[in-house]
């Protein structure tokens, strides 16, 4: 993807759903917490969080997000 940083982040042209059309999009990346808060204890509630690309069409400013989901490692089967 090749884009210009802004103070924000980094826009993209890609398919906005609501516009129906490529558009300039403001992309980002954030931590979105995977769990909920009582499925895990205080102390480690602060870990439980996955890296998420939002990214925001600069013509409607409609959000979309897309939480990344670690690959599982190989089982070693063949």
């Amino acid at each position: 993807m090749k884009g210009e940083k802004t103070d924000i982040g980094m826009t993209a042209r890609e398919h906005c759903d609501v516009c129906g059309e490529r558009t300039e999009q403001i992309v980002q990346i954030a931590l979105v917490s995977t769990v909920n808060s009582r499925d895990v204890s205080p102390a480690n509630a602060k870990f439980a969080r996955v890296p998420c690309r939002v990214t925001t069409c600069t013509a409607c400013r409609t959000e979309r997000r897309e939480a990344h989901r670690r690959a599982r490692p190989p089982t070693g089967r063949s």
